[in-house]
């Protein structure tokens, strides 16, 4: 099921014409979208209700077309300033993370060492924190299944164990199973006593909370290697059963002992004591 408080604002600007792709992109599993960004034209505008540095950017038909971005927000002065990427789609050629700073927004007591405040604008009718990218190389026609936030991904699984592409089914990769890690996580993430407060008190933890995924990255991908071997199996004592099992033990061993920098306040600002915050066991009343 869509959290439609983790829904990003995806909006592709054609030389002015303006199309959202919020609903397409919100959901890995079902629609995707088609776009072909020009590299003298057009934007793409990717917003939320609050600041928020990560993203995860699953296609299903890549650009072929090498290019990068470059990467723009919308400041405190009225005007769209420069902004470094950490782009492991290499231009959308293929699936991966996107980051930028954690910085923005935060002020310094020396003045000098200021840097912008990152500030709502209204693209195509809707008020958000957006970034917008533009290719340095116009895009061949590329199909975008998702546009949202997972914890792991396939290079991490592979990483831990050679040969998962091996059990990969009708999909060419394993981006539901990392959407269901991502789910159990933050449910786990929750039960333990991570939520923010908010403006509307409290409220319960998204994805778009967190961070630092870093932080939850190998808890992840043990997670959804657990799950991919308990799916694959149809004995309970056979090999495949055990890995599951083995899997889920490490995970559970990593987010037991787990501190995560969430944020707690909800304003999309991380600050000290919003980092590696101690989840404590909460005590629920009824």
């Amino acid at each position: 099921m869509i959290n439609r408080k983790s829904m990003l604002e995806i909006i592709h600007d054609a030389n002015g014409t303006m199309t959202s792709y919020k609903n397409e992109a919100a959901d890995f599993a079902r629609d995707s979208f088609t776009i072909a960004l020009d590299k003298d034209n057009d934007y793409l505008y990717i917003g939320f209700n609050k600041p928020f540095y990560n993203l995860y950017v699953e296609l299903e038909t890549a650009n072929t077309n090498a290019n990068s971005f470059t990467a723009e927000y919308y400041d405190d002065e009225g005007s769209w300033s420069s902004l470094t990427l950490l782009d492991e789609t290499k231009g959308f050629t293929r699936s991966g993370f996107i980051q930028w700073r954690k910085n923005l927004g935060l002020k310094y007591e020396d003045s000098s060492n200021n840097i912008e405040e990152w500030d709502e604008t209204t693209v195509n009718g809707v008020e958000a924190y957006y970034i917008r990218l533009r290719p340095s190389a116009t895009h061949s026609s590329t199909a975008v299944r998702g546009i949202g936030l997972v914890f792991s991904d396939d290079q991490d699984l592979a990483a831990e164990f050679y040969g998962i592409s091996d059990y990969l089914s009708s999909r060419d990769s394993f981006i539901l199973v990392h959407a269901s890690a991502r789910d159990k996580l933050i449910q786990d993430l929750t039960d333990k006593g991570a939520f923010n407060t908010g403006y509307d008190g409290q409220e319960l933890l998204t994805p778009f909370d967190i961070f630092r995924i870093e932080e939850l990255r190998l808890a992840s991908t043990y997670l959804a290697l657990s799950l991919i071997f308990e799916n694959a199996s149809d004995d309970p004592d056979g090999n495949l059963a055990n890995k599951a099992i083995t899997y889920r033990e490490r995970y559970q061993r990593i987010i037991s002992k787990a501190q995560v920098t969430h944020d707690i306040d909800d304003d999309g600002i991380m600050e000290d004591g919003e980092k590696t915050s101690k989840l404590q066991t909460r005590i629920m009343t009824r």
